[in-house]
């Protein structure tokens, strides 16, 4: 069976290895067939599952870590074209808070971010979706290569354990 990526990680600066096997290891009690993949760009990994990402969000958003910085949730994967072309209709299916913080983050694509950022909070705008810069929802826009990752999730940095 082919799972779907469900999450993105971020680490600590030069500890990816250390971080895939945190997330990894704690997710694994949930999931058996969890894997963590690098995703070419130092400290960003990707988690593949089979189980709904809101489950496999909600149980690492659970966890105490000491080389994960950020979980992000994929709801969605659009290609960068789409996105381009219609910011709106890529979060089509979205259940989205009328106050939320819009993160975007385009990844080996260069000067493309502040277009889509701005694109999409005017769009936001005129469907009564405001973004609030002290929301504690974001609004993920994260692009590696030709994808796409979008999801709806904590602003709020993990916790972490020392």
């Amino acid at each position: 069976m082919e799972c779907s990526v469900v999450l993105l990680v971020t680490c600590r600066t030069g500890s990816d290895e250390w971080c895939a096997r945190e997330i990894g290891d704690f997710l694994f009690s949930l999931d058996s067939n969890v894997i963590v993949e690098e995703t070419g760009f130092p400290g960003v990994l990707q988690v593949r599952s089979c189980i709904d990402a809101g489950r496999i969000y909600g149980r690492a958003l659970s966890g105490e870590y000491g080389f994960v910085e950020n979980i992000i949730p994929v709801q969605r994967v659009v290609p960068l074209t789409g996105l381009l072309r219609d910011p709106l209709g890529s979060l089509s299916g979205l259940e989205l808070p009328e106050r939320v913080k819009v993160r975007v983050r385009m990844r080996g694509v260069r000067g493309v971010s502040r277009d889509v950022f701005t694109s999409l909070v005017k769009e936001l705008k005129e469907r009564g979706i405001i973004h609030d810069p002290a929301s504690t929802r974001c609004l993920f826009i994260e692009s590696i290569g030709d994808k796409v990752y979008i999801g709806v999730g904590y602003c709020e940095a993990i916790r972490r354990c020392f």
